[in-house]
C-alpha cells in the first residue's frame, strides 16, 4: 500500500488519451460547477491555502492520510520541500470535464488541467488530469490528481467505480529552459 504522502502528489505526471467508452456528458450547470470547484482548488494551491486544498480531497484519501488537518500539513511540507529545491507553482488552470462516468451512487469526471512550475533551470509545463468525484445529489466535488492513482488504487478507493472509467496515460512535462524556446 502506498504511503500517505504519495496520495498528495500535487503536480502529477499523468495525461494522455482517455478511454471514452461509456463516458457521458455533464449537464451545463454540472459542467460549470466542477470546473469552478476545480479552479477554486487551483487558486487555493497558488495561495498555499493548504486547509482549503485538503478540504477538496475525497474522503477515502482523507481516511488514508489521517484526516484533513493531517493532509493539510503534508501538503504544506511538500510545498516547503518544493521551495527548498527551487520549485514554485506559478499557474494552474482547470478546463471543462473531458469525460464523465456514472455509477449507482457516484459520478466521476476527468478534469484536464495545466500547471506551470518555476524550477531553477526555467519552467515546467504539464497538461494532466484530476479525477473529480461527486456523490449523486450532492453539490460538492472532491478531487484527486490522477498521477496519484493506478487502476488498482482507483478500485480500492472507489470499489463502485464504473469499469469503463480508465485513468489517462502519464504525460511528459515540457521543460522550457531560461533563455530558450524549447
Amino acid at each position: 500500500m502506498r504511503r500517505a504522502n504519495e496520495w498528495i502528489l500535487l503536480i502529477g505526471l499523468g495525461a494522455g488519451a482517455l478511454a471514452r467508452a461509456g463516458a457521458e456528458t455533464l449537464d451545463p450547470a454540472g459542467a460549470i460547477a466542477v470546473e469552478q470547484q476545480g479552479n477554486a482548488l487551483a487558486q487555493a494551491l497558488l495561495r498555499e491555502d493548504f486547509a482549503t486544498v485538503a478540504a477538496t480531497a475525497c474522503s477515502p484519501v482523507l481516511a488514508r492520510t489521517g484526516g484533513a488537518l493531517a493532509l493539510a500539513r503534508q501538503i504544506e511540507v511538500s510545498f516547503k520541500v518544493m521551495k527548498q529545491q527551487g520549485r514554485q507553482l506559478l499557474q494552474m488552470q482547470f478546463d471543462p470535464a473531458s469525460a464523465v462516468f456514472d455509477s449507482a451512487q457516484t459520478r466521476f469526471a476527468l478534469i484536464p488541467y495545466r500547471s506551470v512550475v518555476q524550477v531553477s533551470e526555467g519552467r515546467v509545463t504539464l497538461a494532466s488530469y484530476y479525477l473529480a468525484v461527486q456523490n449523486k445529489g450532492a453539490d460538492a466535488w472532491c478531487f484527486i490528481d490522477t498521477a496519484a492513482l493506478t487502476a488498482a488504487s482507483l478500485r480500492e478507493l472507489f470499489p463502485g467505480a464504473p469499469a469503463d472509467l480508465q485513468l489517462p496515460a502519464q504525460a511528459h512535462a515540457i521543460v522550457q529552459r531560461d533563455g530558450s524556446n524549447n
